[in-house]
């Protein structure tokens, strides 16, 4: 479609060369062809007349003139033109050459014209030596095998101040669609363009076509070709400014302007269309897959118990690979097929277990979902090109329902409770349908994680043992499960190793990790156990004084903050949420050292799109304190107008996450102020002082002054300041100080994540 190609010519990707050493131009040839455009094109003629629209050092590599799209819904051919002008050497370092993305299962490449103007000369600068036919660089992601090439066209002999012109068609559309006709074209981009249009010619009797234009007055100007059938549809855009997107946006997030089209009346038109392709109801079932279903039925009684077994099976024991080109990539291969391939993508899993889930009495539906655009798609105009993944709507007996992505794997829990990613809205395909049906949504309380460390505290110079437990429920256990069956032990150690280091770079693990997994229940726990050879580190200002700096590091690691929050567009934080972590501590000496040092707190943070909970408890019996924090994102994304009260909201919650133990060495303490001279080491000793340090200290000085003896009053006060152990120093211990040590975050809110990879 029109949308993919233009997005492979402005953005200059380039894929892995699939020309063999010494494979001669006429073999590269026989993927394209070249000649001159089809009649039915209007001839567009580039303004090179007017000045680029920027001045000064500033601007970009290159300017377009001009961005061309003509289709013809009836011969199935799209054309493409585009005109543009290098405005520097570095535009071309960067723009020197571009590709051609095609299904040759289906399409071919027409190249018509590249032209070079400069210096009042035009030269046809076309040369099939430096033509490369390319593998798209997203050919093989998350396994699908989409049969695209690229045609890579390398331009030579190109200079700033040059002005390249170049079009050519891509005839033919996928055989799947019957004809119907549907795009969605771009209309704007990240640079600036000066004319953009777009001309489509439909005979008259085709189907009514909807349109809706995205970001732009998309009016279009229709007229009647004279003297045939045909009319003609157009849109046009000139000046159109780059739209400068900004990071960290939600997949359901689409910036740019952009028109769609369709010929499909209804989502229910959509629904019939793809319920045809995925109507396997009178297929015999071969052996072999005929053995399977008996021996699920055998081993389960109930249908709930038989429909988990399927699933299981599918999801465990058919991989996931689609080998996607031509009708392929929208219609799936039979059952008996995967089943014998052992692999498949969205669509033949999906298949596959709703063949086994019939012939074991139990009713299902596929449904088409969009793993980024979600909800957005009520927004759309009905086409196939809104859904890029399939899932199965599955109907007990007893008319319990169940929602199942037969892509993922490893799946715990039993039928009312097994994880389902939030998908939004999807589309049934059933004869039936007449619209979009909503999705479930996500339970963050059922896809959990819980952290429990425990740490036996040493005193300074002497180790400190940490216990970790954490467990994972729902989504989160099925993740663990698939990670811990597909890791190395060696390498799963390094990994739990890594994480640790950054907070405690001489940690030693102690053991191996364990992992019990109650898979029905879809709970899993796992087990570390670890060593700290001394986590105190000296204080930079008080000699003597050492601290002992712990976090909450799971609520740490789900903080996403803006760099900023004067934003126009959605932020994205992730999908929703929910983990506890609990600190456990095993505190030394007694309870005189530490009385007073933990607060029974409770704060409560909570803004549009997430909400945390801290409190704090001591035993003084035991000698530990326990802090335990929650937390919860409610959302995927924060809307511009919430982003200051969610970025503050953050910047609390990361405080509230690092706690200080204080702990003084009084050998070392009493050295340096002797060595400092008693005064001024006083003095400075008294600066750090809590009220009652201070209310105390000043009871012995009085007392000495009344006895008149000055110099035991400040002895006295010298002496007190020896034995004060473990007591809090000015800042809270719920508060960082500017001495601890280095750690994951440091000074401010972690970094941004890595964005999410859209699937199948």
């Amino acid at each position: 479609m029109l949308a993919v190609a233009l997005g492979f010519l402005l953005s200059g990707l380039v894929g892995t060369t699939a020309r063999e050493p010494g494979a001669s131009a006429a073999a590269i040839e026989r993927l394209y062809s070249s000649g001159p455009a089809s009649a039915w094109v209007r001839p567009r003629t580039p303004d090179f007349s007017s000045p680029p629209p920027f001045s000064g050092p500033i601007r970009p590599g290159i300017y377009f003139r001009l961005v061309d799209y003509q289709a013809n819904a009836d011969t199935e051919e799209e054309y493409y033109h585009y005109a543009t002008e290098y405005l520097s050497s570095a535009g071309v370092h960067e723009q020197s050459e571009f590709d051609i993305e095609f299904d040759p299962a289906y399409q071919e490449l027409v190249i018509h014209r590249i032209l070079r103007h400069r210096d009042g000369e035009t030269a046809d600068i076309f040369d099939p030596d430096v033509v490369r036919i390319t593998i798209p660089e997203d050919e093989r992601v998350d396994g699908l095998l989409d049969g695209h090439v690229s045609v890579m066209v390398l331009l030579e002999d190109i200079r700033p101040g040059d002005r390249v012109e170049y079009d050519y068609t891509l005839k033919g559309t996928n055989p799947v669609f019957d004809g119907r006709f549907f795009d969605a074209i771009p209309m704007e981009w990240e640079t600036t363009v000066a004319e953009v249009s777009y001309r489509l010619l439909r005979k008259k009797d085709r189907p009514a076509l909807l349109h809706r234009g995205r970001g732009f007055d998309s009016k279009p100007a229709v007229r009647s070709l004279e003297g045939t059938d045909f009319e003609e549809w157009t849109w046009t855009r000139e000046k159109v400014a780059p739209r400068i997107v900004e990071e960290q946006l939600p997949g359901w997030f689409q910036p740019f302007a952009r028109l769609e089209l369709s010929e499909f009346a209804d989502w229910g038109e959509v629904a019939r269309w793809g319920a045809r392709h995925y109507d396997f109801a009178d297929l015999p079932v071969i052996p072999e897959l005929a053995a399977e279903i008996d021996r699920i039925r055998r081993a389960h009684d109930s249908p709930e118990a038989r429909a988990m077994a399927a699933i299981h099976f599918v999801q465990d024991e058919i991989r996931y690979l689609g080998i996607e080109d031509g009708t392929n990539a929208f219609r799936p291969v039979q059952p008996n097929q995967c089943f014998r391939r052992r692999f498949g993508d969205c669509k033949d899993k999906a298949v596959l277990l709703g063949q086994m889930l019939r012939e074991l009495g139990i009713e299902s539906d596929p449904v088409c979902v969009a793993h980024a655009w979600k909800h957005t798609i009520a927004d759309m105009l009905p086409s196939p090109l809104a859904f890029d993944h399939v899932v199965l709507r599955i109907r007990l007996p007893d008319g319990r329902v169940a929602w199942c992505d037969a892509t993922d794997s490893h799946q715990g829990g039993g039928f009312d409770d097994f994880a389902f990613p939030d998908y939004g809205v999807g589309l049934v395909l059933d004869e039936s349908t007449d619209d979009l049906t909503a999705c479930p949504a996500i339970d963050p309380e059922r896809d959990r994680i819980e952290v429990r460390e425990s740490l036996a505290i040493g005193e300074i110079g002497e180790p400190t043992l940490m216990n970790v437990e954490t467990t994972y429920r729902g989504a989160e256990a099925d993740g663990v499960r698939y990670h811990f069956q597909s890791t190395e032990p060696e390498e799963l150690r390094h990994t739990y190793l890594d994480y640790y280091r950054e907070t405690y770079p001489a940690i030693e693990p102690v053991g191996t990790i364990e992992m019990d997994d109650d898979r029905a229940g879809n709970r899993l726990v796992v087990r570390e156990r670890y060593r700290l050879p001394d986590p105190w580190t000296a204080d930079t200002e008080d000699v003597g004084w050492y601290v002992f700096t712990l976090y909450l590091q799971t609520i740490r690691d789900q903080l996403v903050q803006p760099d900023h929050s004067r934003r126009t567009m959605p932020f994205a934080i992730g999908p929703p949420k929910s983990c506890r972590h609990e600190l456990h501590l095993d505190l030394p000496g007694t309870d005189d050292d530490w009385a007073g040092y933990f607060e029974d707190d409770h704060y409560v943070i909570e803004s549009s799109a997430n909400r945390f909970e801290r409190w704090m408890t001591y035993d003084s019996q035991t000698v530990e304190a326990t802090i335990v924090s929650t937390y919860l994102s409610r959302a995927d994304a924060v809307l511009p107008a919430d982003l200051a009260t969610y970025a503050g909201a953050n910047a609390d919650i990361y405080e509230l996450t690092a706690l200080d133990l204080w702990e003084v060495d009084e050998e070392e303490e009493a050295a340096a102020l002797a060595e400092g001279g008693g005064d001024a080491a006083a003095a400075a000793s008294i600066a750090d002082m809590t009220e009652d340090d201070v209310a105390l200290a000043i009871v012995f000085a009085i007392g000495a002054v009344f006895a008149g003896l000055l110099g035991f009053g400040l002895g006295a006060l010298v002496t007190f300041l020896f034995l004060r152990r473990r007591t809090r120093r000015g800042a809270p211990v719920t508060e960082t100080s500017g001495s601890s040590p280095a750690s994951r975050g440091g000074g401010g809110p972690p970094p941004l994540p890595s964005a999410a990879q859209r699937g199948d």
